[in-house]
């Protein structure tokens, strides 16, 4: 778990995350080049978000259980 508490290894995460619900242009067209940035400025502190509080709240779970 110690892994897990590091910020920069669930940023890692996070950008793979957010880098496969993407599609990157195939193309070189301007408006996909400026949408996939704004994607992922928006997903990656999501995903970011949403792990650590997964991992906050499986850390309450097993605390909670290893108490019993």
């Amino acid at each position: 778990m110690k892994l897990l508490d590091n910020n920069f290894f669930i940023f890692i995460i996070a950008f793979t995350i957010a880098i496969a619900f993407i599609k990157l242009p195939a193309t070189s067209d301007f408006k996909s080049m400026m949408y996939s940035p704004v994607y992922l400025l928006i997903l990656i502190p999501i995903g970011f978000v949403t792990i650590k509080s997964l991992n906050r709240i499986f850390d309450r779970v097993v605390l909670k259980f290893n108490k019993d």
